[in-house]
């Protein structure tokens, strides 16, 4: 952060984890208003009703897709020049939050499936605790902004180096006078 940015944390990123349980309840529903439709082209009874019948054979398939789709679109992890947040959830609402200089490591957790479609389970440890972020497309990306963003953080909060002489630095001249030579 700048001296003239003194708004607060600003957003690096904001992912969006990969959808995941989608495709078999989309699979059942769009099987089961094919075959509804199907019926009622050939059976006059399934015809009259066919509505009706759609919504009793299709519809907890579809509600299933729906709301797996309303919590999915509803997480969100977002990278700030502070922090690490995980939001999500749509009835009990969860907010995850880590410091960005709390953080002792990132690791990726990929399967071998995972690694064809590049997609994987980022891990933040902290000295107490540790946060799943994922599954995301691209995990690598997301690490290394976390680890520029921890860099620059910790750049940031370094103190101005002073003139003085110290013994290390001392050795280090008197090396650097005998490679001169």
């Amino acid at each position: 952060m700048s001296a003239a940015d003194t708004s607060g944390p600003r957003t690096v990123i904001t992912v969006t984890p990969v959808a995941w349980g989608l495709s078999s309840p989309g699979v059942i529903t769009a099987a089961l208003g094919g075959l509804v439709w199907w019926a009622a082209q050939h059976v006059h009874f399934v015809h009259r009703y066919e509505a009706i019948i759609l919504a009793i054979v299709a519809g907890p398939a579809a509600l299933v897709l729906g709301t797996r789709t309303w919590r999915w679109r509803s997480h969100q992890i977002r990278l700030t020049t502070l922090d690490i947040r995980s939001e999500g959830g749509i009835l009990r609402r969860r907010d995850e939050r880590i410091d960005l200089a709390d953080i002792v490591a990132t690791t990726i957790d990929r399967r071998g499936l995972d690694r064809l479609r590049r997609t994987g389970v980022v891990t933040v440890h902290t000295a107490t605790t540790e946060l799943a972020l994922g599954p995301l497309r691209h995990p690598d990306a997301l690490v290394r902004l976390i680890d520029a963003e921890r860099r620059s953080l910790s750049q940031s909060k370094r103190p101005t180096m002073h003139a003085t002489v110290s013994p290390r630095s001392s050795l280090t001249r008197r090396r650097a006078q005998r490679f001169r030579a």
